[in-house]
């Protein structure tokens, strides 16, 4: 983010740290009420600085703010910051306020207070921007998580380390913000600080962001030592939020208050488990949704995922109750969400513009990962193209593709026919198992057990954006066919066996499997690229056949 220091005079008109008060209007830096003199270049640089306490300021960002047009060399700018270092007295005492974050830029870590042009003052410590005693809200009908809040506090209490882990808007911080609550009776009051690691983008500031959280100054070199030397012998809960883009650090640090402490308590929520000793992993649900393609509107009302629906629908102006006849409607929207919150108060958002079917035409469109959400949500919850793009940018190459490819089954898969679709050319069967698992560990690929099979799913939401990935990356067509090819194979060996090996059921499960409800223009794809290919007919023949035999197909239109 590149920032001016026109805007940043105006955001805070006083800024204190330390023994220091940084006056913007007037230029000032005061020392216990004595002024400090630093050249005008260092003042902008201290500016930009506590702009963005807490965050790490690229090399970059300073250059602009600081010469805006005029070409600088980075040397310059190592000059500049070495002087503002010595005029603010780094190191003595142990004070501590830019930490350079190698390669990368700077970052201002000692705590800070803001004093604004009118007067009112807002503290706090940084990093980051939500933390300490800053707990995330919890919604006005907070639904279908009682007693897993329940369950999570006594293991916390017992155990002392909980990892809650899912899907991205699934509800974790807000599981989280539940248990701070209900545990306050046994930590008190100044006994749980929440850390909001989603507003920290370097491993290096993780320890940084939790001393400082838990309202220890930063002063010495070595954040995490200062930590455990500060919490040893209290009795306190720390909440790691948002923890799965700072795996390693987050969970060497967690692993050192656990092991080295006796009192502290450890609530981490992440879309990955830590995987260290002493964790313990509640793998969170979504919220229910009806089983039945026809509820009564009391029946609907009786799962959380339409109870939440029509809470956020009736503050988006729809009015009245829910009836039998819109019950199914409402059922199928919160299916197509798979029961995510944040997917589900997206699109129950919209219900006062476009009314009930009109929503669930967004979905049958497509249209619900551009839909925006409330103002004062973090950056990466206001859209689920904002969710899935942070969860992506954390995949690697690899899983990247594996997932793009994935996207062409609709409902459930084996990782045989994964492995067929998505294995082929350099990636090998092998290779496209790891990736799966580690794609199931991100919360990203869902496991469903069908008897003793295992099947996989994308959750709808993450399946349109990854389709749209396969578009990007010019796949499509030849995934389509290898998913064309792969079941083709698959019922026509049905066929040669007549259905002995397979139930009517399985074979049911199976036509979902390949992807009936799969786009037209996706059918387009795979019909333009079997045309020249002598052996779909036949195959088609054959799936058609076992699926007339098994009673698949009735009632299709």
């Amino acid at each position: 983010m590149v920032m001016s220091i026109d805007s940043a005079e105006s955001s805070d008109a006083e800024v204190f740290f330390g023994r220091f008060q940084l006056d913007k209007r007037r230029r000032q830096l005061l020392k216990d009420g004595v002024e400090v003199r630093i050249g005008s270049r260092g003042f902008d640089i201290l500016i930009a600085l506590t702009e963005r306490a807490g965050e790490l300021v690229s090399k970059r960002d300073l250059l602009f703010s600081v010469w805006r047009d005029v070409v600088v060399d980075e040397a310059v700018l190592r000059v500049h910051v070495a002087s503002l270092r010595r005029a603010l007295g780094e190191g003595q005492d142990g004070a501590r306020y830019i930490v350079t974050v190698s390669g990368r830029g700077y970052s201002f870590v000692a705590p800070i207070e803001r004093k604004r042009g009118n007067g009112l003052a807002s503290s706090g410590y940084v990093p980051p921007p939500r933390h300490g005693r800053q707990f995330p809200s919890i919604p006005r009908l907070f639904v279908g998580r009682d007693e897993v809040v329940d369950d999570l506090c006594t293991l916390i209490v017992k155990q002392r380390f909980v990892s809650v882990v899912g899907a991205g808007g699934i509800g974790k911080t807000t599981v989280a913000g539940a248990i701070i609550r209900r545990l306050q009776a046994e930590f008190g009051d100044e006994g749980a600080v929440f850390v909001d690691l989603g507003a920290v983008d370097e491993p290096g500031l993780v320890a940084g962001a939790v001393l400082s959280a838990v309202g220890c100054p930063l002063g010495g070199a070595e954040p995490l030592a200062e930590l455990l030397g500060f919490v040893a012998g209290k009795r306190i809960l720390i909440v790691l939020d948002s923890c799965e883009h700072l795996l390693d650090a987050a969970s060497h640090l967690a692993s050192q208050l656990f092991q080295c402490t006796s009192g502290v308590c450890l609530l981490v929520t992440s879309r990955e488990a830590l995987n260290v000793e002493g964790e313990i992993v509640h793998l969170l649900s979504p919220l229910a949704c009806p089983i039945d393609d026809v509820p009564s509107a009391a029946d609907a009302m009786a799962t959380p995922a339409v109870r939440l629906f029509m809470d956020r629908a009736s503050s988006a102006g729809f009015e009245g109750a829910l009836n039998d006849a819109d019950a199914p409607v409402v059922s199928e929207i919160c299916r197509r969400t798979d029961g995510i919150a944040l997917a589900i108060e997206l699109v129950a958002s919209r219900v006062g513009t476009y009314g009930l079917r009109g929503v669930a035409g967004l979905l049958a469109s497509h249209m619900e990962l551009s839909l925006t959400g409330q103002r004062n949500a973090v950056p990466r919850h206001r859209t689920l193209q904002a969710m899935l793009d942070w969860s992506f940018r954390l995949l690697a190459e690899s899983e990247q593709r594996v997932l793009s490819h994935l996207s062409i089954f609709v409902g459930l898969f084996t990782i045989e026919a994964a492995c067929s679709v998505a294995g082929s050319g350099e990636r090998k069967s092998a290779e496209v198992e790891i990736a799966i698992a580690r794609l199931v560990n991100k919360s990203l690929v869902w496991v469903h057990l069908v008897g003793d099979t295992v099947f996989y799913r994308l959750p709808d939401v993450t399946r349109t954006y990854a389709a749209a990935k396969l578009v990007e990356i010019g796949e499509a067509e030849p995934v389509s066919l290898r998913h064309a090819l792969y079941f083709g194979a698959f019922f026509k060996a049905i066929a040669l066996e007549q259905g002995l090996t397979l139930t009517s059921g399985v074979i049911r499960l199976t036509s979902e499997t390949c992807g009936r409800r799969s786009s037209g223009a996706s059918q387009k794809r795979i019909a333009r690229s079997a045309s020249s290919l002598p052996q779909i007919p036949p195959l088609c023949f054959s799936v058609c056949g076992c699926w007339s035999s098994a009673g698949v197909g009735r009632g299709w239109h």
